[in-house]
């Protein structure tokens, strides 16, 4: 049995060594994440305290140095709160494992699991305006075939709730127009009266041995999003 006073560096070790490589298998670049959030944390109490990493003890880490090394990362490094989240992410898997490994630092490890995730404000997702709308549909050259795709494309996927990869397959044989299937929903949204001329301005003249002209894309293929 380890006590509060068992040094840190061995569990440290076992962590990585042990609980991420065999028992959890993370990515390598989940192990540069966590190996370097433990530089960070290392360095910062070796400089709050005066104390070697190999001389510091479980209660060390406890959850009061943990919120200080937080509110370093965010104010005097600069990161953002996404990065500090992560962080925070790190050190709650090792007082996980710590938890299981150590019973006797239980108090210490269920104080650093109860710190929370600090909230961060979310960027508004932005839409391109009437404008930029218009111009992007008048770029393709609709005198030729492949502008004439491309002006389909665009006005189908500016008019549709599309999502990437949603196929846009042709209706029945002799049709003029296409479904838009979104994945997501497994519903064919109805067409705007512009994405069906669209559609027909794409059919007439399709490419030699092509039979279906809103089927292709480039490469011969369904055209996807």
């Amino acid at each position: 049995m380890m006590s509060r006073h068992a040094l840190i560096a061995p569990q440290v070790q076992a962590f990585f060594a042990e609980h991420l490589c065999h028992h959890k298998r993370v990515s390598p670049q989940t192990m540069a994440s966590y190996r370097d959030t433990f530089r960070l944390l290392l360095t910062f109490v070796k400089e709050a305290t005066g104390k070697e990493p190999s001389a510091l003890h479980i209660h060390a880490l406890d959850a009061p140095v943990v919120l200080h090394f937080l509110d370093y990362l965010e104010h005097q490094r600069g990161n953002a709160i996404r990065s500090r989240n992560m962080r925070l992410a790190a050190i709650r898997s090792c007082a996980r494992f710590l938890a299981l490994r150590d019973p006797e630092s239980l108090a210490i490890t269920t104080r650093g699991l109860a710190i929370p995730g600090k909230r961060a404000d979310k960027k508004l997702i932005g839409y391109l305006t009437r404008p930029e709308v218009e111009a992007l549909l008048a770029a393709p050259d609709r005198s030729c075939w492949g502008g004439r795709r491309d002006y389909a494309l665009l006005l189908t996927l500016q008019q549709l709730p599309l999502y990437p990869k949603d196929p846009i397959r042709p209706m029945s044989a002799g049709s003029r127009g296409a479904h838009c299937v979104p994945q997501a929903s497994r519903l064919t949204p109805p067409a705007h009266r512009e994405s069906k001329q669209g559609m027909i301005l794409w059919n007439f003249g399709p490419p030699l041995g092509q039979s279906s002209a809103t089927d292709m894309g480039h490469n011969g293929k369904h055209a996807w999003r």
